[in-house]
Order: structure tokens, then sequence, then C-alpha cells
């Protein structure tokens, strides 16, 4: 199921203020979606509300989290969305068949065996992560991911285990 998430009529209460200095690394397809600050916090991404100067940030669909409001401190930036035709398989946040909940990394990827890692998932530790490997992989009517996880050896990863997964709800 893929969902185009629009932020709700009835907005959260808590409110923050903060500002947008780019567009959002984890939806890049939005033009409605931006990179903010509240302090030296970062949260990607945020989303504009329609005829108002706020955002909806830290929303989490998979898991009922409604956010916060955020209140621009300074105008957004012009957004700036990729050239070209939008992947069909992208996500800024999914839920796998067995519940996992995941986002991309919006930093430097991590890369395993030469493997990049495109998405962080609920069950990470310190010492083990949890992740997709490389995208979601939509060329069959059941879209799929590889999911691994990985575990401290040292001061490298290495992969515990990995398999391919369906994808049970993609929010873009």
């Amino acid at each position: 199921q893929v969902m185009r998430f629009v932020p709700p009529e009835i907005l959260p209460t808590e409110t923050q203020e903060g500002s947008c200095w780019t567009s959002s690394i984890a939806a890049p397809y939005r033009a409605d979606a931006f990179r903010c600050t509240i302090g030296n916090e970062i949260q990607d991404p945020c989303f504009t509300i329609t005829g108002v100067d706020e955002m909806l940030c830290g929303v989490n669909p998979a898991q009922g989290t409604q956010g916060f409001v955020l209140k621009l401190a300074k105008p957004l930036p012009v957004p700036e969305v990729p050239p070209g035709e939008t992947p069909s398989n992208w996500a800024w946040s999914f839920m796998l068949g067995d519940g996992t909940y995941c986002t991309p990394f919006t930093g430097t990827r991590p890369f395993v065996n030469n493997e990049a890692g495109f998405y962080g998932c609920t069950g990470s530790t310190g010492e083990k992560q949890v992740m997709i490997m490389g995208d979601i992989d939509n060329n069959n009517p059941l879209w799929t991911a590889k999911k691994a996880i990985v575990v401290r050896d040292g001061a490298n990863w290495k992969v515990q285990s990995e398999d391919i997964v369906p994808v049970k709800v993609v929010w873009q």
C-alpha cells in the first residue's frame, strides 16, 4: 500500500520554534517537505501547512505519532526537487510486513560488505543496527526490501543476518 502523507486538519498542540534551511533529504521528491532545525536538533522531513507560516515535524504515521508544529522564525527557502521523473519506489517512511518501521538515512549512509544501507529501522541499538540495504524493490506486485541485522565487530560492522522481506505500507 502506497500512501501520500497529508498533514491532518487538526494539528498537534505541541509547538516549537525553529527554521528550515533546505529541502528535505528524507522526502526529496516533495516540494512541501523541508529539513529544519530547532536549536541544534535536525527534523527531516517537516511538511508545510497550507496558508500558515508553520510546519508539521516529527510525524510517524506507522506508529500514530502526531509530531509537533514548528513555528518558523524565518521564511522557507525555495524548494529544490530533483529534476526528472520521480521514482515510484521512494519512501520517507515505511513499514515492513513484520511491523518494523524504517526511515531514510539523511546523513552519511553506512556501508557493510560494500553495500549501502539506505534506511534505518526500529529495533536498532548501539551494538546492533537494523537497516535496509539498497532501495525498496517494486519490480513485482509485492514490494520487498533487503533487511539486514548488522552488529559491531571491533571497529567495523558485520552482517549477522539478512533476508528479503515484504513491504506493507510506504509513505511518500
